[in-house]
């Protein structure tokens, strides 16, 4: 019935076209007020950067608010019977998700507030990424939310699905292309990041800049294969397996940042222990970095367990639950703790060999006493390095 068609068509395009009017001209009528918020948290630190962001995106949220129940009073009053139609119903609430989530994209990039930006990047390349992320939302959100319903109840479920096979299809090709496009220029910022870090960081970063197009890619096509598989569960599981990944490696980078500053900067006692054991400060020196790299590598191998986990390649959980994964877990974390009692030990042995033949404290050790406890002190080395590595194994 193209009668019908092209009556529907119409009354969708005057509420669409209201909608997005009633949104620039409150846009218009804010910015003003965007700008006076942008120039009062400006060089305030990145904490009031932070508080205008949130604020700039408040009042942005208020502009789509305002424009959703424009266009929605708009399709009330023009409707037949004061009712809102399926369609126009579909484009409001599209409207709705698609402009909450670029108001969302806004704070992170600040295209249009340099100073606010909380990501190290110049305002062509914040407008670049801007430009194209919102495209794509909107690309892929009116097409989801508002084409593939109206083609599911008017022509038939299966044009409906084939309609969205071909919209991911679209969006993950350019989606590569863009990443493909910006390779160079991203892996000199990751570079560039890595180098403010400092040590593991630095080297972590080279690492990351040679593989994140690679990563992305991979990260688009598994996306669109499970969407292809699941489309129902698609979405919350990209999004769950994501944020779980980004969290295990956000907060491992963390405590090896400070790892590697502990290590940088080398261990330092108080002078008046350093005078009472003089040795210990450059045993320490010697033993802390090692126990650090060996910190480091078991943290790497929980992030990579943690990221298994998250995405269901496999399930950690019920293996650490199992009669094998215990006794794995059980003896790798009783033998991490025997090496530490050993060295432990060593070094309070060691330290306390270095009090008694330190002749500045209590009573000055004899020539006798000396070769006594020099010899008690290898001799006690020996025999921690040897039971020790005994039972850890």
């Amino acid at each position: 019935n193209w009668g019908k068609f092209g009556d529907a068509a119409l009354r969708l395009a005057t509420v669409a076209a209201a909608t997005l009017a009633a949104f620039y001209v409150v846009r218009l009528v804010f910015r003003r007020l965007f700008t006076a918020i942008g120039r009062a948290a400006a060089g305030r630190g990145f904490f009031g950067a932070l508080i205008g962001l949130v604020v700039l995106a408040l009042v942005d949220e208020a502009a789509v608010v305002i424009a959703w129940a424009a266009g929605y009073a708009f399709a009330l009053f023009t409707g037949q019977s004061a009712i809102v139609n399926i369609n126009q119903s579909l484009f409001l609430n599209a409207f709705l998700a698609i402009e909450t989530i670029r108001v969302v994209l806004r704070m992170i990039l600040s295209p249009n507030h340099g100073p606010l930006r909380l990501v190290s990047m110049s305002d062509t390349t914040a407008n670049y990424w801007y430009f194209w992320a919102a495209r794509l939302i909107g690309f892929v959100g009116y097409g989801f939310l508002l084409l593939v319903p109206i083609v599911n109840v008017n022509i038939s479920f299966f044009a409906g699905r084939g309609l969205r096979v071909i919209i991911a299809l679209v969006a993950a090709t350019v989606s590569i292309l863009i990443v493909l496009q910006n390779r160079r220029p991203v892996s000199a910022a990751i570079n560039q990041f890595g180098h403010r870090m400092g040590g593991f960081g630095r080297g972590a970063a080279a690492v990351f800049s040679r593989l994140w197009h690679i990563v992305a890619v991979l990260y688009i096509i598994v996306f669109l294969g499970i969407w292809l598989a699941h489309p129902g569960d698609a979405l919350s599981f990209m999004v769950g397996a994501t944020v779980k990944s980004l969290l295990a490696i956000v907060v491992a980078s963390v405590l090896m940042s400070l790892i590697s500053r502990i290590m940088t900067g080398g261990m330092r006692l108080p002078d008046d222990l350093k005078a009472k054991l003089p040795l210990l400060e450059h045993r320490l020196d010697r033993l802390v970095p090692t126990i650090l790299k060996v910190i480091r590598i078991v943290l790497v191998v929980i992030v990579f367990l943690a990221i298994l986990q998250a995405w269901e390649i496999f399930d950690v959980a019920a293996w650490a639950g199992s009669d094998g994964g215990a006794r794995v877990v059980t003896g790798f974390t009783a033998a991490g703790l025997v090496a530490l009692v050993a060295v432990g030990m060593w070094l309070a042995l060691s330290s306390w060999v270095d009090y008694r033949l330190n002749p500045a404290f209590g009573t000055v050790a004899t020539a006798r006493e000396r070769t006594l406890l020099s010899l008690f002190r290898n001799a006690a080395t020996i025999a921690i390095a040897l039971f020790g590595s005994m039972i850890a194994l």
